[in-house]
């Protein structure tokens, strides 16, 4: 039997307080490591989904989750005005009564193709502005 390895692309952990509306801007990188130009994806109908649930939603015997947030995101210009990158917003309301430990997921979406996926762990501190 071959010995197949598949490469698991892992993005930086990232910490946030409740409701709070930073706009998250990821770098887009393809497969062999180069970074995406906008020329290259600015044409394309391709979807940036950014999904957040539950850190241990896969451990649970059913995988139900108590919190799910998706967002599609925008294809941007970095700084050298050259590499691609996708913005995703939040609303208050988005995680505003949310706290603990969550992975996310981003994924370029071509039609059907997943180009590109990655995840990471989210940690939300309790806003106690509510």
């Amino acid at each position: 039997m071959a010995k197949i390895d598949y490469r698991i692309n892992i993005l930086p952990d990232v910490e946030m307080y409740g409701g709070n509306t930073d706009t998250w801007e990821l770098v887009l990188i393809k497969e062999n490591g180069d970074q995406y130009t906008y020329d290259e994806l600015k044409d394309t109908q391709s979807v940036f989904l950014l999904t957040i649930k539950d850190y241990a939603y896969q451990h649970r015997p059913n995988g139900g989750v108590y919190h799910t947030l998706q967002k599609q995101g925008v294809l941007g210009v970095d700084d050298d005005l050259v590499g691609a990158v996708c913005r995703f917003s939040f609303a208050p309301e988005d995680t505003l009564a949310w706290m603990g430990k969550y992975t996310f997921q981003v994924e370029l979406i071509h039609g059907t193709d997943i180009r590109h996926a990655a995840q990471g762990n989210l940690i939300i501190r309790k806003n106690i502005n509510q």
